[in-house]
């Protein structure tokens, strides 16, 4: 493997979880191993005990039945048996009468000790487990073995543990090294993305992200809806700002053909109306950019901290009874329908902006015989907002899009407006946590906002 791929490899966090795995599991089968080991020399122990013991009771009672000779001819025929034990009779003087055994001096009962055994290739260092009695007629009897011999299951278990444990952590270093490459193709292509993306590629996506997928695919989706969102967020940008540029283009250049106008005219009447008309374009210039930076600050989440309870239905008469004289002077009608209170959380004055919008919209859109109608509906979960009114309306397929910046409906009147109006009425109601919809009135336009309730 090439050294550049090794280091982001052992750098991976799945690749040291895989080793940190792979070592638990070998560190838990050496204990296991050793716990078996332990084990198993314990049950070797008592069954080589119980074995001796056997052997020796037997070879004890026939020294007594049938004296010390019997004895002699008993131990030398019991030690020619295949996996036989260890023995040695001492008769009453003291002299070996049969067996090889070798036990050190003034050894009684059970004892333990090392020994060395003969064998054809050398002298073998063992372990002796030895029982040593007295017999009747004065003999001394011996019987041992080897515990080695009674360990071989020990140590088969043992080594089989190694064995498997180092296969063990082998296939799981192997399985953590595939796994983390894997990981790090994909990855590789997220990083990819979002450099690209970087550069100025928004329309580049990772492009395997499954629904249901494991916790790279959910970072891979989250990376292309962020980049579907920056993606809408910059075309938006770059559609305002089109959009800004073409609203600002006409006050702009009316504004710098007044002062030749001006300068032009032969008489004072003349000029002071070329004046008149250069202040009326600077301030629709002023009024949108301070539409503009209101907008921002709204799509900005300013304005939260003068959050307060307040009774929606309050603000609604008195934005209504501001606007009754304009509206009615026209010949329009207004009408408002408030059941109770209406308590919401939000700040009041921009409440009242956002219903005034909606009345600015509905007198600069609707003829002179229109009616509007303002109704506030309360429910136990949501304060519903309602602003109708049967003028021209607008277009269906510009329902979706009137809450962007500089959109506009159909203005059968001629009326003009900023385009800003609307779009500061939904940021408004997203400020407050309300749904803001434009619907058809069949005749005029609708709009339905729903602000969550609170306790009153």
């Amino acid at each position: 493997m090439p050294s550049g791929r090794i280091r982001p490899l052992l750098a991976s966090t799945g690749f040291r979880i895989g080793l940190l795995q792979a070592l638990l599991m070998m560190l838990a089968m050496v204990a296991a191993a050793t716990a078996a080991w332990i084990t198993t020399r314990e049950l070797a122990v008592q069954d080589l005990r119980a074995r001796i013991t056997v052997e020796a009771e037997a070879i004890g009672q026939e020294a007594t039945h049938e004296g010390l000779a019997a004895a002699a001819e008993a131990v030398a025929a019991r030690a020619e048996r295949p996996g036989a034990l260890e023995y040695r009779l001492l008769g009453a003087d003291g002299k070996r009468l049969a067996g090889d055994l070798e036990v050190p001096a003034l050894v009684s009962g059970w004892a333990e000790f090392n020994s060395t055994a003969s064998e054809v290739d050398g002298d073998r260092h063992v372990r002796m487990l030895v029982l040593t009695s007295d017999l009747g007629g004065g003999g001394r009897l011996s019987v041992g073995d080897d515990v080695a011999r009674g360990t071989v299951m020990r140590d088969a278990i043992f080594r089989a543990f190694a064995i498997w444990g180092l296969v063990a952590l082998v296939n799981g270093l192997a399985a953590s090294i595939w796994l983390t490459r894997r990981a790090l193709r994909r990855m590789d292509v997220v990083v990819a993305t979002l450099a690209a993306a970087g550069q100025g590629d928004l329309a580049a996506r990772t492009g395997f992200a499954r629904q249901n997928g494991d916790d790279i695919d959910q970072l891979a989706r989250g990376v292309d809806d962020m980049l579907d969102r920056v993606g809408g967020l910059v075309g938006a940008l770059r559609r305002v700002s089109a959009d800004v540029a073409h609203e600002l283009r006409t006050p702009l250049t009316h504004l710098r053909q007044r002062p030749d106008q001006a300068a032009a005219a032969t008489d004072a009447a003349a000029r002071a109306d070329a004046l008149v008309l250069a202040d009326a374009d600077l301030g629709r210039t002023v009024r949108m950019f301070d539409a503009m930076l209101r907008l921002a600050e709204l799509d900005a989440g300013l304005g939260r901290s003068r959050f307060a309870p307040f009774d929606l239905g309050e603000v609604v008469e008195r934005v209504a009874d501001a606007y009754r004289p304009d509206i009615e002077a026209s010949g329009r009608q207004l009408s408002v329908a408030t059941n109770g209170t209406a308590p919401i959380r939000g700040d009041a004055d921009l409440v009242a902006q956002l219903l005034a919008n909606l009345l600015d919209n509905a007198i600069k859109y609707t003829h002179a015989a229109a009616r509007i109608t303002i109704t506030v509906a309360a429910s136990p979960h949501e304060i519903g907002l309602v602003v109708a009114d049967d003028g021209p309306g607008v277009v269906p397929d510009a329902l979706a899009t009137l809450a962007q910046p500089f959109r506009r409906g159909r203005a059968s009147t001629g009326a003009a407006g900023s385009g800003l109006g609307l779009a500061i009425v939904d940021a408004v109601a997203r400020l407050h946590g309300a749904s803001c919809r434009f619907e058809a009135g069949n005749p005029g336009l609708v709009v339905r906002l729903a602000f969550p309730a609170v306790a009153a």
